[in-house]
Order: structure tokens, then C-alpha cells, then sequence
């Protein structure tokens, strides 16, 4: 800044407009005094604000240490996590593929006893028949050998000039009875393969079921 000159027209003035006891040297001095001021004052607010922006300057420095600080306790926290997690699934695989090789196990254990639980089935119908054909063949054979009986009964009872017809009736009689007798053999035999086919689905059932 300037305060001397003639395009100072405040304080340059023309001579005619200049007081009677103007000292033209005491003015400059003046006016040199003034732009020290002036210049010390500028300089004081730029130093101010040098401060300031230090102090500001410092602050920042401090925050990004404790910003940087933040990051790497973060990454450090993120790595341990990502670690704890990468290791969790790895037992969550090994678990799923221990529990994937059960089930295989026991799917195939399952379809074993299905396919043994049919043949045992088929066994016992089998003897069922047989024993079946078996028993029916006996009843034929002891009711042909009762009928057999029977007549020749009949014969030495006729032979003896006793009641024909109370005796004919007493043979009706008897061949009843080996009927209801035959029948009851039957019968039991068949209700008694029955309980064990039965018994047996039952045992099967709980069996797999259990699985």
C-alpha cells in the first residue's frame, strides 16, 4: 500500500488546497509510519492464522494417527473374524460329509432289511403252504383211515344182528366229529403262521422305523 503520491488525491492534495504551515517531509513520515502499522498488523493477522492452521494442522495429524490406529484395529478384527469363520465352515463340511456318509449307510442298511424282511416274508408263506399241504394231506389220509374204520365197524356190528340204523347214525356221528376235529386242526395251525407273520411285520416295521 501506498500512501504517497500524487494519485493519493486525499492526501496529496494540490498546493492551493494545502494548509499555510504544510510540511511536506513530516507528511512522508507520517505516511511511512502508517504503512508500517499497516504491514505489522497484516503480519500479525497472518501469523495468527498461520497458528491457527497449525493448531488445525495438528488436530488433523492426530486424527489420522487415530484414524489409522481404527483401520488396522479393524482389518486386525476383520481377519480374526474372516479366520473364525473359514475355520467354522470347514468343520461344518467335514460334519455335513460324516453325516452325508450316515445317511448313505443307513439308506443302504434300510434297503438290506427291506429286501431280507421280503425274503422272510416269502419263507414263511411258503411254509405256511407247505405246512398247509402238509396238514390237508394228514387230515385226507386220517379221515379216509377214520372212514375206513368206521365201515369196518359198521360190517362187524351188522355181522352181530345189532340195530343197523343206530349204529349208521352213531358212524354219522362220528364222521361230524372228525370233521369239527379236522377243521380245528386247520384253523389253529393257520391263525398260529398268521401271529408270526404278523409278529414279524411288526418287528420290521419298528425296526426301520427306528432309523
Amino acid at each position: 500500500m501506498n500512501l504517497y503520491g500524487k494519485d493519493k488525491g486525499n492526501i496529496s492534495l494540490p498546493q492551493r488546497l494545502q494548509p499555510i504551515n504544510f510540511d511536506e517531509t513530516k507528511l512522508k513520515n507520517i505516511i511511512v509510519n502508517t504503512q508500517k502499522c499497516f504491514y505489522d498488523l497484516k503480519i500479525a493477522e497472518i501469523n495468527k492464522r498461520i497458528q491457527s492452521l497449525g493448531e488445525r494442522n495438528r488436530e488433523l495429524e492426530s486424527n489420522l494417527e487415530d484414524v489409522h490406529y481404527f483401520i488396522k484395529t479393524l482389518q486386525d478384527e476383520k481377519s480374526q473374524e474372516i479366520s473364525s469363520l473359514k475355520s467354522q465352515i470347514a468343520s461344518y463340511i467335514t460334519r455335513i460329509k460324516a453325516y452325508k456318509h450316515q445317511l448313505i449307510t443307513l439308506e443302504k442298511a434300510r434297503i438290506d432289511d427291506k429286501y431280507t424282511h421280503i425274503a422272510i416274508t416269502i419263507n414263511i408263506d411258503e411254509k405256511y403252504k407247505n405246512t398247509r399241504i402238509m396238514l390237508i394231506s394228514q387230515i385226507k389220509l386220517l379221515s379216509n383211515y377214520i372212514l375206513l374204520v368206521s365201515y369196518c365197524m359198521i360190517i362187524c356190528f351188522e355181522k352181530k344182528n345189532t340195530k343197523t340204523r343206530d349204529y349208521r347214525g352213531k358212524w354219522v356221528n362220528c364222521a361230524h366229529l372228525r370233521e369239527i376235529y379236522c377243521s380245528g386242526i386247520v384253523f389253529q395251525v393257520q391263525s398260529d403262521i398268521s401271529m408270526e407273520i404278523e409278529t414279524i411285520n411288526v418287528f420290521f416295521y419298528h425296526y426301520v422305523s427306528s432309523y
